[in-house]
């Protein structure tokens, strides 16, 4: 999975790609907010982790930004805050400007590694949802077959 982490702080960086790095996971390192965006919208990663306190623009502000740029490529992108914030308006505030999902600092790898699990299967099912379904019979409308042609086809299938 393609993992952006949009954190001012390095030894955090170092921290989640010592921990990420033997599952897989494609890690991208961004050490603040603007660099953190500008690299969203080139890479378009499966899912971000993002602090919630950064000079410059929090990461309450940084998730609307990053959700609006997802939803011009049609694509749901999770964002899960790291916060060692215990303030629940200001949590409450976070998730209800666009994160998904939050772990506190310092944080159990295990929990960290089972959310992005979770995190992964759902995004897959949404944006599997988003794409346009194959035609059915409804696009047979519009077609030169017959409603005889169609119904001889569909015999075999009704002696079952």
């Amino acid at each position: 999975m393609k993992i952006l982490l949009i954190d001012d702080d390095v030894i955090f960086h170092i921290l989640i790609t010592e921990v990420l790095k033997p599952s897989g996971h494609e890690i991208f390192l961004s050490s603040g907010p603007h660099e953190g965006i500008t690299m969203f919208e080139d890479i378009m990663p499966d899912l971000v982790l993002l602090d919630v306190h950064m000079p410059e623009m929090s990461g309450c502000e940084v998730a609307p930004v990053l959700k609006e740029i997802a939803k011009e490529y049609d694509k749901f992108v999770p964002i899960i805050f790291f916060t060692s914030s215990n303030d629940d308006h200001e949590l409450v505030m976070c998730l209800d400007l666009g994160g998904d999902d939050l772990i506190s600092k310092p944080f159990n790898e295990n929990l960290l590694e089972v959310k992005l699990r979770a995190w992964e299967r759902n995004s897959k099912l949404i944006n599997e949802n988003k794409m346009p379904h194959p035609p059915g019979l409804s696009s047979c409308k519009n077609s030169n077959v017959s409603e005889e042609e169609l119904h001889d086809l569909m015999m075999p299938m009704n002696k079952l």
